[in-house]
């Protein structure tokens, strides 16, 4: 079987165009060798999605902009200069490894996310996926209710965490969510690090990396036991501390001799180096302690950092024991930090000021071991009065007594514990240049500054994309592309009796689909057949839509199906039939209406509408929502009108059922309708991916105006332009085409008013603006809707015009505007990339893997010189495994890889540029060979002489001399280049 499935699949793979097959949910445009457009998964508004034909592969990624800050063991780095060979603390507080790295230009909106507590903003692209709690019950949105409700069960965690767990599975769940979806009020999760790593000492001559060769050398550094002398002194080091070439000093102030006198203790205790005190005159009057060592400076500068941006705990001493982590925030406390009493308190408040975001945030996780919940302020860049510039700060407060407000820790069946911030503030901003992301090992995720956030890097297949866009499992997107491609399948009867629960409840739906369509051609749809008559739809359309009726029978479809198998759970869950509320069985959720069946874009019927045939209500009723359906995402006819929109450039939005069949009969086929409910941010970003703008036609009744208006803010969000259609009063799309035909319906669509002059109408239609208080409502009315606005040109203009047309001052309307915006600060200049870290042997290993993916024939290469064993990395061994065993092109070989993390990698390999020209190729091959097989030769010889200096030590001169024969040896095998084998 599996054989058979195999093959099947391959010749699925050389059958299927992924470019066509990928069109029918995105607009592709072609870049270079690749597709792009915007990705099918995420809400985004630029492309970030990529198709390459020739291999059949896609690939997408959301991302964050440069200088964003990723947690590593090592402190906080700029995403940009993290490369596949750091570690980093994943969402869970596990170290991992980055196992790939994605950047691209990007020109949109990014999400700006402030919480509370910790106020440092988090910017992201909209379509990046961040972990939150937020309560189920709906009352609880704002955080005291929430509180209320989860202290209640923490109370419980210790005498009975199997409740505990029960009721956050049911009430306060983990969830990923895309930014864009993010609520105020929603919780974001703060791993707390609660491993303990005990140091017992420090070689300080191990922090030495330079050594000057003038003058007298400088006395051996000690071997120091980490006690709590040691552990303050770093930590007055980290507070008042400086380094030059020659020389550690602390800088205190006039009245602090107590503390000179304990700083020149501690360092002659501990080091045993003598140290100074000197006391500046004005004008910068204080004390400075001066210990003359360049060996000490050297070490002090790279256990915490050099200048005071660059200052951080030894990232050592990150996971010690409470006891000792509150001697270090205790001792930089001295140093920086400053006590005081608000205001009709009695407890006392503590706080530590900074300009190094690494020491910041390494102080809130100490604090958070320790119990106790900061608040983190960060104040900008400022230039005083007297001229002093003051860089950008960090004030971390806390107390020691008080209850803090926002303290809640949630705690999962792992073991970890999540520190829960609130969202305070959410914006948008523009932002135009690169931005980065990473695809994280096993745990998939990895911490933002100081929350959680997903792992990225979706890609795959034209069998992947199916299974996404679709929710198929892999038999069922199987079937579908071996149908789609002409490839038959051979199955056996026992695998086709096996199907998933929405396979059947697909095919109950296209049976109902089928019995509706039977009923209206018989005696049943006499009533339905003479409704459509009336509005004129003709035997073709009433076929293409596949319309039916229900009969007023109280279960005639349950009877039907329930005839066929299907069981009455099923059908209720695909919204067919409804329980009885008065006692048991069940009956049909629709009843003599005419019915629409609701199709997805694999023109697969997920849902169906009704429109009363009698005076029922309401007049018009969907299917209530299933796994098959999703009002808010879905758009009536879109499966059949994607060509034509695609063909007119425009997407033409109605309100109903009746108004699409009409559209489309008369020859306007890129119409399409929302579900009975208002539009949706998913309704219009699907949109986007099919048309460049869109014209809405909505009723010009009250409801109909007021559901436009509502829903125009929505197309100037995601940036896609739209205008909106204004119908005589009294009618709608279907009987206007239907008395006035499709050609004035056409011509009333290409005069269509644009998003602003609409709205200016509208508020004009409700406000004089000849008088005073008429001009100020108008203003008033039309500010939300500017300040929805995201394109600034766009928006300027906007007010220009408004300014102009109204008399008003521009000036006036701009600082009316100024409290509806919440866009943060500007982005600022990336910085330059950082050089790529990491060993020869790892890059020599890439390099050649990236080769072996891209050029079959420089298998036989490697094969020749080197075997699967001389891959260390556990990626890179996975795929020389499969790529050396097989001469297949690399695309094809993903199904014989055992783990996502290789098949991310092979994917990422396959879509990046290789970055050596092709007549330098072959060198470059023989040469990393070379190097590899050198590195390992060096590996072998470090490791024989650490085992010859022991033997040494103890004077073994049996051992001493095997030794030396075998270094001997291995050094005249030192490997050159080959040439290829021709």
């Amino acid at each position: 079987m599996r054989e058979r499935l195999g093959a099947a699949r391959d010749e699925i793979r050389q059958r299927i165009n992924l470019v066509e097959l990928v069109s029918q949910h995105v607009a592709l445009k072609k870049a270079g060798r690749q597709y792009k457009g915007l990705c099918p998964f995420h809400q985004e508004k630029t492309p970030s999605f990529h198709v390459d034909r020739e291999r059949g592969l896609w690939y997408c990624f959301g991302c964050f902009p440069p200088g964003q800050l990723v947690k590593t063991p090592f402190g906080y780095h700029p995403i940009e200069t993290l490369t596949d060979e750091h570690p980093i603390v994943s969402g869970q507080g596990n170290y991992q490894r980055v196992l790939a790295t994605h950047a691209r230009d990007y020109n949109g909106d990014l999400i700006e996310i402030v919480t509370r507590k910790i106020r440092r903003p988090v910017r992201l692209t909209a379509d990046h996926e961040v972990f939150i709690v937020r309560p189920t019950a709906r009352h609880e949105t704002r955080f005291k209710y929430f509180a209320r409700r989860f202290r209640a069960y923490l109370r419980r965690y210790e005498d009975d965490p199997g409740y505990y767990f029960r009721k956050i599975a049911k009430w306060l769940p983990i969830r990923k969510m895309e930014a864009t979806e993010l609520r105020v009020g929603d919780l974001l999760l703060y791993p707390i690090n609660d491993r303990v790593s005990r140091v017992e000492q420090i070689d300080l001559e191990d922090y030495v990396s330079a050594r000057g060769t003038r003058g007298k050398r400088p006395a051996r550094l000690p071997v120091v036991p980490v006690s709590e002398d040691f552990l303050r002194l770093i930590g007055y080091f980290i507070a008042e501390g400086s380094t030059h070439r020659a020389y550690v000093r602390f800088s205190l102030g006039n009245h602090e001799e107590v503390f000179a006198s304990e700083i020149i203790r501690l360092i002659k205790s501990l080091l045993g180096i003598r140290s100074g005190v000197h006391r500046r005159r004005s004008p910068s009057s204080g004390l400075e302690i001066t210990a003359c060592h360049a060996a000490l400076a050297n070490a002090f500068a790279n256990l915490c950092g050099r200048g005071a941006e660059e200052k951080h705990i030894p990232f050592v001493f990150q996971e010690l024991p409470p006891s000792q982590k509150r001697i270090l925030v205790e001792a930089i406390a001295r140093g920086d930090g400053t006590q005081s009493v608000a205001n009709q308190s009695s407890h006392t408040r503590r706080s530590i000021t900074t300009v190094s975001p690494v020491l910041a945030e390494q102080v809130v996780d100490f604090l958070l071991a320790l119990g106790r919940f900061p608040s983190v302020q960060l104040r900008e860049p400022r230039r005083d009065r007297q001229g002093v510039v003051h860089r950008e700060a960090y004030t971390i407060q806390w107390s020691e007594d008080a209850r803090a407000r926002y303290d809640l820790v949630y705690r999962t069946d792992n073991g970890r514990r999540y520190w829960l911030l609130p969202i305070e503030r959410l914006g948008k901003l523009r932002y135009r240049g690169p931005v980065y992301n990473l695809t994280v090992e096993k745990d998939h995720s990895y911490i933002v500054s100081h929350i959680a956030v997903a792992n990225c890097g979706q890609g795959g297949d034209a069998f992947d994309f199916v299974m996404r866009t679709g929710n198929l499992s892999f038999p069922e997107a199987l079937e579908q592309l071996a149908a789609r491609t002409g490839v038959r399948l051979e199955r056996s009867p026992e695998e086709g009796q096996d199907r998933s629960e929405r396979e059947q409840m697909l095919r109950a739906l296209d049976a109902a689909a089928a019995f509706y369509r039977e009923q209206l051609a018989g005696d049943a749809g006499q009533v339905a057949r003479a409704y459509l008559e009336q509005r004129g739809v003709d035997a073709q359309t009433r076929e293409r839509f596949g319309l039916g009726a229900a009969p007023q029978a109280w279960d005639a479809l349950l009877r039907h199906l329930r005839g066929r198998g299907y069981p009455v759970a099923l059908l209720e869950r695909a919204g067919l039939v409804q329980a009885r509320s008065g006692g048991e069985g069940h009956f049909d959720f629709l009843r003599h209406r005419l019915i629409f069946p609701i199709q997805d874009l694999q023109d697969r019927t997920v849902a169906f509408g009704g429109r009363a045939l009698d005076d029922a209500t309401p007049k018009y009723l969907n299917s209530r929502e299933s796994p098959a359906f999703n009002k808010g995402r879905m758009l009536y006819a879109l499966n059949w009108a994607r060509e034509a929109i695609r063909e007119a450039g425009e997407v033409v939005i109605v309100e109903g059922y009746m108004d699409v069949v009409t559209c489309h009969q008369v020859g306007i086929r890129h119409a399409v309708a929302s579900l009975g409910t208002a539009l949706t941010p998913d309704h219009v970003l699907l949109l986007k991916r099919f048309a460049p703008r869109a014209v809405v036609v909505y009723d010009p009744d009250a409801a109909g105006m007021a559901a436009s208006e509502r829903g125009l803010h929505l197309f100037e969000e995601a940036e896609l332009p739209v205008r909106v259609a204004a119908l005589p009063q009294g009618r709608d799309p279907d009987s206007f085409l239907r008395q006035e035909g499709p050609e004035k319906f056409r011509t009333i669509l290409a005069t269509a008013l644009s998003m602003f002059d609409y709205q200016v109408a509208q508020a004009l239609s409700r406000h004089d603006p000849r008088t005073l208080e008429g001009k100020i409502a108008f203003v008033d009315e039309l500010l939300p809707v500017l300040g929805s606005v995201a394109n600034p040109v766009r928006q300027s203009e906007y007010l220009r015009a408004l300014a102009e047309r109204f008399k008003v001052s521009e000036d006036a309307l701009r600082q009316r505007l100024v409290a509806l915006r919440r866009s943060g600060r500007g982005a600022a200049k990336p910085p330059e990339p950082s050089a790529v870290q990491g060993t020869k042997r790892f890059r020599a290993e890439r390099l050649l893997v990236h080769m072996m993916v891209q050029a079959p024939e420089a298998r036989k290469v490697v094969r020749r010189d080197l075997s699967v064993e001389d891959f260390l990395d556990p990626l890179h061994r996975n795929l020389a495994q499969v790529l050396l065993d097989a001469d297949a092109p690399a695309e094809a070989l993903k199904d014989r890889l055992a783990d996502q993390e290789s098949v991310a990698l092979l994917t990422r390999l396959l879509f990046e540029p290789l970055g050596v020209a092709e007549k330098d190729e072959e060198k470059v091959l023989l040469g990393n060979i070379t190097t590899l097989r050198r590195v390992e030769v060096e590996e072998r010889l470090r490791e024989l002489r650490r085992r010859l200096a022991e033997a040494e030590a103890v004077g073994n001169e049996e051992e001493v001399a095997n030794l030396q024969r075998a270094i001997w040896a291995l050094r005249s095998q030192e490997p050159r280049p080959q040439e290829a084998p021709r």
